[in-house]
Protein backbone atom coordinates (compact mmCIF):
# COMPACT_ATOMS: atom_id res chain seq x y z
CA UNK A 1 0.00 0.00 0.00
CA UNK A 2 1.54 3.33 -1.07
CA UNK A 3 0.91 6.42 1.02
CA UNK A 4 1.44 9.99 -0.14
CA UNK A 5 2.22 12.18 2.84
CA UNK A 6 0.90 15.76 2.86
CA UNK A 7 4.07 17.70 3.74
CA UNK A 8 2.40 21.07 4.43
CA UNK A 9 -0.97 20.25 5.98
CA UNK A 10 -3.60 22.89 6.74
CA UNK A 11 -3.77 24.42 10.20
CA UNK A 12 -5.64 22.24 12.72
CA UNK A 13 -5.67 19.18 10.44
CA UNK A 14 -5.61 16.66 13.34
CA UNK A 15 -9.17 17.69 14.27
CA UNK A 16 -10.30 16.45 10.84
CA UNK A 17 -9.18 12.86 11.41
CA UNK A 18 -11.73 10.16 12.19
CA UNK A 19 -11.46 6.45 13.02
CA UNK A 20 -10.32 4.49 9.98
CA UNK A 21 -8.18 7.35 8.63
CA UNK A 22 -4.43 6.90 8.34
CA UNK A 23 -1.54 9.21 9.30
CA UNK A 24 2.19 9.03 8.73
CA UNK A 25 4.25 8.60 11.91
CA UNK A 26 7.28 10.82 11.27
CA UNK A 27 9.81 9.27 13.71
CA UNK A 28 8.70 5.68 13.03
CA UNK A 29 8.54 6.18 9.25
CA UNK A 30 5.35 4.17 8.85
CA UNK A 31 1.59 4.64 8.61
CA UNK A 32 -0.82 4.19 11.52
CA UNK A 33 -4.59 3.90 11.73
CA UNK A 34 -6.68 6.37 13.72
CA UNK A 35 -8.78 4.48 16.28
CA UNK A 36 -10.40 7.37 18.09
CA UNK A 37 -10.56 11.02 17.06
CA UNK A 38 -8.81 13.98 18.59
CA UNK A 39 -9.73 14.70 22.20
CA UNK A 40 -9.31 18.40 22.93
CA UNK A 41 -6.72 19.39 25.53
CA UNK A 42 -7.80 19.75 29.13
CA UNK A 43 -7.76 23.35 30.41
CA UNK A 44 -4.17 24.51 30.89
CA UNK A 45 -2.71 21.83 28.61
CA UNK A 46 -1.28 22.28 25.13
CA UNK A 47 -1.89 18.79 23.76
CA UNK A 48 -4.98 16.67 23.40
CA UNK A 49 -5.03 12.96 22.63
CA UNK A 50 -5.46 10.87 19.53
CA UNK A 51 -5.98 7.09 19.38
CA UNK A 52 -3.46 5.50 17.03
CA UNK A 53 -2.86 1.84 16.12
CA UNK A 54 0.55 0.97 14.75
CA UNK A 55 0.84 -2.64 15.79
CA UNK A 56 -0.55 -1.71 19.20
CA UNK A 57 -3.36 0.62 20.20
CA UNK A 58 -1.89 3.72 21.76
CA UNK A 59 -3.07 7.13 22.93
CA UNK A 60 -0.79 9.90 21.68
CA UNK A 61 -0.51 13.34 23.26
CA UNK A 62 -0.58 15.65 20.28
CA UNK A 63 -1.69 19.15 19.33
CA UNK A 64 -4.04 20.11 16.49
CA UNK A 65 -1.10 20.29 14.06
CA UNK A 66 0.53 16.91 14.71
CA UNK A 67 3.15 18.11 17.20
CA UNK A 68 3.95 16.53 20.55
CA UNK A 69 4.46 17.99 24.02
CA UNK A 70 8.02 19.03 23.09
CA UNK A 71 6.77 20.67 19.83
CA UNK A 72 8.44 18.00 17.68
CA UNK A 73 6.51 16.85 14.62
CA UNK A 74 5.02 13.43 15.40
CA UNK A 75 2.68 12.81 12.49
CA UNK A 76 1.53 14.09 9.13
CA UNK A 77 -1.70 13.48 7.23
CA UNK A 78 -1.84 11.06 4.31
CA UNK A 79 -3.52 12.06 1.08
CA UNK A 80 -7.03 10.62 0.80
CA UNK A 81 -7.44 10.30 4.58
CA UNK A 82 -7.98 13.94 5.55
CA UNK A 83 -11.67 14.83 5.46
CA UNK A 84 -12.56 18.19 3.90
CA UNK A 85 -15.72 18.77 5.95
CA UNK A 86 -15.65 16.33 8.83
CA UNK A 87 -18.63 16.12 11.15
CA UNK A 88 -18.21 18.00 14.41
CA UNK A 89 -16.30 16.19 17.10
CA UNK A 90 -18.50 14.95 19.91
CA UNK A 91 -17.85 16.19 23.45
CA UNK A 92 -14.79 14.79 25.21
CA UNK A 93 -16.84 12.45 27.42
CA UNK A 94 -18.22 10.69 24.31
CA UNK A 95 -14.69 10.39 22.94
CA UNK A 96 -13.57 8.95 26.30
CA UNK A 97 -16.30 6.31 26.04
CA UNK A 98 -15.18 5.50 22.50
CA UNK A 99 -11.56 5.22 23.65
CA UNK A 100 -12.57 2.98 26.56
CA UNK A 101 -14.47 0.72 24.16
CA UNK A 102 -11.40 0.47 21.93
CA UNK A 103 -9.24 -0.30 24.97
CA UNK A 104 -11.70 -3.01 26.04
CA UNK A 105 -11.71 -4.44 22.51
CA UNK A 106 -7.90 -4.60 22.53
CA UNK A 107 -7.92 -6.22 25.99
CA UNK A 108 -10.51 -8.74 24.80
CA UNK A 109 -8.32 -9.64 21.80
CA UNK A 110 -5.35 -10.11 24.14
CA UNK A 111 -7.38 -12.31 26.50
CA UNK A 112 -8.67 -14.41 23.60
CA UNK A 113 -5.11 -15.03 22.41
CA UNK A 114 -4.05 -15.89 25.97
CA UNK A 115 -7.00 -18.29 26.32
CA UNK A 116 -6.06 -20.01 23.05
CA UNK A 117 -2.47 -20.34 24.27
CA UNK A 118 -3.63 -21.79 27.61
CA UNK A 119 -6.03 -24.15 25.83
CA UNK A 120 -3.17 -25.47 23.69
CA UNK A 121 -1.00 -25.89 26.79
CA UNK A 122 -3.83 -27.77 28.55
CA UNK A 123 -4.19 -30.07 25.56
CA UNK A 124 -0.44 -30.75 25.46
CA UNK A 125 -0.43 -31.45 29.21
CA UNK A 126 -3.42 -33.80 28.90
CA UNK A 127 -1.66 -35.71 26.10
CA UNK A 128 1.52 -35.99 28.18
CA UNK A 129 -0.46 -37.27 31.18
CA UNK A 130 -2.25 -39.80 28.98
CA UNK A 131 1.10 -40.95 27.56
CA UNK A 132 2.56 -41.24 31.07
CA UNK A 133 -0.45 -43.26 32.29
CA UNK A 134 -0.07 -45.56 29.30
CA UNK A 135 3.64 -46.00 30.09
CA UNK A 136 2.82 -46.83 33.74
CA UNK A 137 0.24 -49.42 32.66
CA UNK A 138 2.69 -50.95 30.17
CA UNK A 139 5.34 -51.11 32.90
CA UNK A 140 2.91 -52.85 35.30
CA UNK A 141 2.00 -55.40 32.62
CA UNK A 142 5.68 -55.99 31.88
CA UNK A 143 6.44 -56.53 35.58
CA UNK A 144 3.56 -58.99 35.87
CA UNK A 145 4.83 -60.85 32.81
CA UNK A 146 8.37 -60.94 34.22
CA UNK A 147 7.14 -62.36 37.56
CA UNK A 148 5.73 -65.50 35.89
CA UNK A 149 8.89 -66.22 33.89
CA UNK A 150 10.53 -69.44 35.22
CA UNK A 151 13.98 -67.91 35.74
CA UNK A 152 12.50 -64.95 37.63
CA UNK A 153 10.45 -67.42 39.73
CA UNK A 154 13.69 -69.20 40.71
CA UNK A 155 15.36 -65.92 41.63
CA UNK A 156 12.33 -64.89 43.74
CA UNK A 157 12.42 -68.28 45.57
CA UNK A 158 16.17 -67.95 46.21
CA UNK A 159 15.72 -64.44 47.59
CA UNK A 160 12.83 -65.55 49.81
CA UNK A 161 14.87 -68.56 51.08
CA UNK A 162 17.84 -66.32 51.83
CA UNK A 163 15.59 -63.89 53.69
CA UNK A 164 14.02 -66.74 55.70
CA UNK A 165 17.46 -68.14 56.58
CA UNK A 166 18.65 -64.71 57.60
CA UNK A 167 15.55 -64.20 59.79
CA UNK A 168 15.98 -67.61 61.48
CA UNK A 169 19.67 -66.86 62.23
CA UNK A 170 18.68 -63.58 63.93
CA UNK A 171 16.21 -65.39 66.21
Amino acid sequence: MDFKVIENPPEGWVKRLRPGNYVWLVKEGKPAEICFPFVYPEPGHKTGRLGVRHGILDSWFIDENGRGIDYSLLMLPIEGYLLENPPDLPPNYVLEIHKTLNDLRAENEYLQRAYEHISRADLILALKIEKMESWINDTKELLEAIKVHPIVQEIIKDVENNMNESDSEKN
